[in-house]
């Protein structure tokens, strides 16, 4: 009798359907969905691939039957298998890790995928708890065409939030893959029965989940899924845009699941697209502010010598960062008062690993060779993200600290960028100088 070996496509669906069978009901002596799976498949590969006679194999005279079919398999997948790969314990439900008992049903059922040193091949969706560092490789990679919408929910960014104000049961970085690519990453907060994305509103301006587009429908049921079944009955999440994925996908995916998701506007935020000329954004202006931004770049230049330099690369930032933290204790007493102890080690930590990635900016106002004002912004996706700024009183006369933001638009034109983020807070000066009003959201999802 010659029997056929198994298509790759009749082993896939065999193994689903195995697994997604025994997941209702007890495994035999403790076994995993996955373990019966693979058991199953087994038994019908080694039938299939008994007679088949695609692979020499030479074995010495004497060595008994059962022996014979054991070399023979490891001699196929390890001829087979692309990668080297090692025994390893099943680590989740729904991964066939590539071991000697699986190799041969593996290299049947899809793509070969590297995770933590070991080869698997994903036949149902998974949840994994992960680190900073695989969300850090998976972003400079550009894995799985992930979308990383805003400088603050990049691994970077999370890493340092978590390590100056993470508290509760520990960051919980769910990963969700199906058929070996990822669909989307969790950056969550356990506390209680409460999950919230990782990051503060006092020092987060837009928080939200990382999707691979087209993907989001079922990156969130699988998430909502799995938090349920780790008792978690609520989701609180903010700060959120209107164009967020929470806003835009995950709030009508609960309510067609039958859960309770409340949301109200809690703050507002300020940007604007930016025009291809310096000219061409003063005619963005109304007529009063194109005459008042006119009249004080000329008062100030006519006052002194003046210098607007950008900071960007690491030994140039460390000396900008250390005048930008003195003018901006200087600039008002809230802000002194904010610059905690502990705030300002997060703000070194933040500036540090920022650098480190490239995105970081930080713009000095000079008055006759003295630093009157700066700025700390972010350059992202070719957009820029003003996150702070100080000047010094002494020189509040001149306009020294709204000037240094006017210059800072001005450059960001110069160099082409697409968008210009005043951020959160509803201050004057954003709406004069042309940023348009986006509401912010706080959205809490009842999972049931």
């Amino acid at each position: 009798m010659n029997t056929a070996v198994p298509s790759r496509k009749d082993v896939a669906i065999q193994l689903k359907v195995i697994a997604s069978s025994e997941n209702s009901r007890p495994m035999e002596g403790n076994a995993t969905p996955t373990e019966a799976a693979i058991k199953g498949v087994k038994n019908e590969l080694s039938v299939a691939t008994s007679n088949a006679a695609f692979l020499p194999v030479c074995v010495p005279a004497g060595i008994s039957g059962p022996l014979v079919f054991i070399l023979f398999i490891i001699t196929l997948s390890h001829f087979l298998c692309p990668v080297t790969c090692f025994p390893s314990l099943i680590k989740e439900e729904f991964f066939l890790q590539y071991n000697v008992d699986c190799k041969l049903a593996t290299l049947n059922t899809g793509s070969l995928t590297r995770y933590d040193s070991a080869c698997y091949t994903s036949i149902m969706p998974s949840v994994t708890s992960e680190t900073f560092d695989t969300l850090t490789s998976y972003w400079s990679s550009s894995t799985g065409n992930l979308y990383w919408s805003s400088p603050f929910i990049l691994p970077t960014w999370l890493r340092v939030w978590w390590k100056s104000f993470g508290s509760g049961n520990g960051p919980y970085l769910a990963v969700i893959r199906n058929d070996g690519g990822i669909l989307g990453i969790a950056p969550l907060q356990l506390n209680g029965g409460t999950a919230s994305i990782i990051g503060g509103e006092n020092v987060c301006d837009y928080l939200d989940f990382v999707v691979s587009p087209g993907k989001e429908t079922e990156f969130f049921n699988i998430l909502l899924g799995d938090l349920k079944q780790k008792n978690i009955g609520k989701l609180d999440l903010g700060l959120l845009r209107p164009d967020s994925l929470v806003v835009t996908q995950l709030a009508e995916i609960a309510r067609q699941g039958g859960m309770g998701v409340v949301n109200k506007q809690v703050d507002v935020s300020y940007e604007m697209e930016l025009p291809s000329t310096w000219e061409k954004y003063l005619e963005l202006l109304n007529t009063k502010q194109r005459h008042e931004v006119r009249r004080k770049l000329r008062r100030l230049t006519e006052a002194g010598d003046i210098k607007y330099r950008i900071s960007k690369g690491r030994n140039e930032l460390e000396a900008s960062f250390s005048i930008f933290m003195r003018l901006f204790s200087l600039a008002r007493e809230d802000k002194a008062a904010f610059m905690t102890p502990e705030m300002a080690s997060f703000f070194h930590s933040l500036v540090a690993a920022l650098a480190d990635i490239g995105i970081l900016r930080i713009g000095v106002l000079e008055f006759n060779t003295l630093p009157v004002a700066a700025i700390m912004c972010f350059d992202y996706n070719n957009r820029i993200y003003l996150y702070n700024s100080g000047f010094d009183p002494e020189y509040e006369s001149l306009s020294v600290g709204l000037l240094s933001k006017v210059l800072c638009i001005k450059g960001s034109i110069e160099e082409g960028k697409d968008r210009f983020e005043f951020l959160k807070g509803n201050e004057v000066y954003k709406q004069r100088l042309g940023g348009n009003e986006i509401p912010l959201y706080r959205y809490e999802i009842t999972i049931v």
